[in-house]
This record gives structure tokens, sequence and C-alpha cells, in this order.
């Protein structure tokens, strides 16, 4: 039954316009519903988003509801792409006023320029 729902699952993530969250989530309630062992469902969940993720790296954007949608870390890795490969952004340095400033205790850093 696992297999089924991990199919049915990965077609709906890519290719069809249900959001992959709704997708995810519609299949692990399948697993804990009718999978044989306890513990399927999270083994389906993860699965499923590292295909989403996997989807990410390689088309960078996520299909959903006839638009396409990127995320912050696609965006990110996308302008991280540009900057590096054309030669005349590979110099610029970003010089401005920092407001806002915050360190998170995940050591991310926060800031509006």
């Amino acid at each position: 039954m696992d297999r089924q729902i991990l199919r049915i699952s990965a077609y709906e993530i890519l290719y069809s316009d249900i959001p992959y969250k709704v997708s995810i989530n519609e299949a692990v309630e399948l697993s804990k519903k009718y999978s044989e062992k306890d513990e399927s469902y999270k083994f389906i969940n993860g699965v499923l988003k590292g295909i989403v993720e996997n989807s990410i790296k390689i088309r960078g954007k996520v299909r959903w509801r006839k638009k396409t949608y990127l995320t912050v870390t696609a965006l990110n890795k996308y302008i991280e792409r540009k900057f590096l490969l054309d030669p005349y952004l590979n110099e610029i340095y970003i010089k401005g006023e920092i407001s806002n400033f915050k360190l998170h205790n995940n050591n991310n850093i926060y800031f509006f320029l």
C-alpha cells in the first residue's frame, strides 16, 4: 500500500496543480490509516519531502495552481548563481546602512539595507 501512496503523491507533486503540502499531508494521512506498519507515514513523509526538495534543486521551483512559485531558498540560489557567473556582477560590493540587525539562536543573521 505504501508504494501506491508514494506513486500517486509523487505524481501529484511533480505533474499536477495540487499544492505539494496538500499532497504530502494526504499521503501521510492515508499511510496512517491503511499502512501495515505503524511508522510507514514517517518514511512516506521523508521520501515525498525529498522529492519536493530535489524538484526545487533541479527546477528551482514547485508547481502550484498553474503558476510557478520560487521558494526563498531557490530564489537565493538563483541570485547567487547570477552573481557568481556574471563577470560584472561578480565584482560588485554593496555598501549601505544596516537596520534591524538580529542574530538568532540558529546563527542566522537578519537585517535590512
